[in-house]
């Protein structure tokens, strides 16, 4: 994905948030719909991340299909956001493809979600963060947190949620000293957490 314009780090305070397991929980695709399928069903906190890209893809699919709406990670999520709005230009980002922007969108208004832009990236969502260049990225996923926490490139804070018992497996064995990383249990603490910075 190519962004246009001049993205001038100092000029805006950017907030990028991932959608998938940070706003919306997909980990609980919804059951009745679904139990009939063959594909594997993503477990409800898994230990680690490691998800075939494929069978995630053919998950979000099986999902579209049913139309069915994704439940907010937390319930004060719209609340929040708004809050955050009043100080920063807030950039969603998934891994949905954008033939699917349609029910994303509706999903995301259904719960009362406000933000600026919204980015489908289903490929190098990495250099997409890194273009952004955001003040504070909030992400769930080990190996992308970890990439960019050793980029020379990449300047800013990443919140990871502290509860996807992947990400507490990341913080007790990969970033210890590494102070860009920073983690939240509720999004009322991570505004908190935010609101002091």
């Amino acid at each position: 994905m190519k962004l246009k314009g001049n993205f001038n780090k100092k000029k805006l305070r950017r907030l990028v948030i991932n959608i998938d397991n940070v706003i919306l929980q997909f980990n609980k695709l919804p059951q009745l719909e679904l139990q009939n399928s063959e594909l594997p069903q993503l477990a409800p906190n898994p230990h680690n991340w490691e998800f075939d890209q494929k069978e995630i893809e053919k998950e979000i699919d099986r999902y579209i299909d049913t139309e069915v709406m994704l439940p907010l990670m937390d319930k004060n999520i719209p609340e929040v956001l708004l809050k955050l709005k009043e100080k920063y230009e807030i950039w969603l980002i998934t891994s949905c493809k954008e033939e699917h922007k349609i029910i994303r969108e509706k999903n995301l208004k259904e719960h009362g979600i406000e933000y600026d832009y919204i980015l489908y990236v289903d490929d190098n969502k990495l250099k997409t963060i890194e273009q952004i260049s955001p003040l504070f990225l909030i992400e769930d996923e080990p190996k992308i947190i970890l990439e960019l926490a050793a980029s020379d490139i990449f300047e800013g804070s990443i919140w990871a949620p502290n509860y996807w018992n992947y990400v507490k497996v990341m913080k007790e064995t990969h970033d210890k000293n590494n102070e860009s990383i920073k983690y939240y249990d509720d999004w009322k603490e991570l505004l908190v957490l935010l609101e002091k910075i």
